[in-house]
């Protein structure tokens, strides 16, 4: 049986930080700190947001996804999509234009008396504000990694 382990999330800390690069050294300083559970993290085109994809607080692990649009400025919560018809949001990706967001979702969990299944894979596409555009659920397999084309018609996504 493979080993899932590495699909686990914990709870990890959420640092957002500046770096300057000199011939010297290398400055970073942390503009602010969130505790959030981080699956995976992307950057808006334009800088102003940022997106983390992990499970909700208030589920049972791994059984509904959670997708956090902060604003990069000052860490201020925007938009938190939370949807018990998907599994652990594995991945996002940002529309160019920052308008749209998608996600790769799916998880793997293992009881200790019953082994290791798949749960609610699938893609999910959000406006930035949270309402639902699209979904897929169940594309033969967990999805752990998707991305938007450079032009936008065509989403690759990756999983088992």
């Amino acid at each position: 049986m493979k080993n899932f382990s590495r699909f686990i999330p914990a709870i990890c800390s959420l640092l957002f930080i500046a770096q300057s690069v000199t011939a010297q050294s290398l400055d970073i300083n942390i503009l602010w700190q969130k505790t959030v559970q981080v699956q995976t993290i992307k950057f808006s085109p334009d800088n102003i947001r940022l997106v983390t994809g992990g499970s909700a607080d208030n589920c049972f692990p791994y059984l509904c996804g959670q997708i956090k649009v902060w604003q990069v400025t000052d860490g201020d919560l925007l938009t938190s999509i939370e949807n018990p018809a998907m599994g652990l949001t594995n991945d996002v990706d940002v529309s160019s234009d920052g308008q749209t967001i998608i996600s790769g979702n799916g998880s793997v969990y293992c009881a200790p008396d019953g082994g290791c299944s798949a749960d609610k894979p699938g893609q999910f596409k959000y406006a930035v504000d949270g309402r639902q555009l699209k979904s897929l659920t169940n594309p033969g397999g967990n999805v752990y990694a998707i991305e938007y084309s450079p032009d936008q018609t065509v989403i690759a996504a990756g999983g088992l």
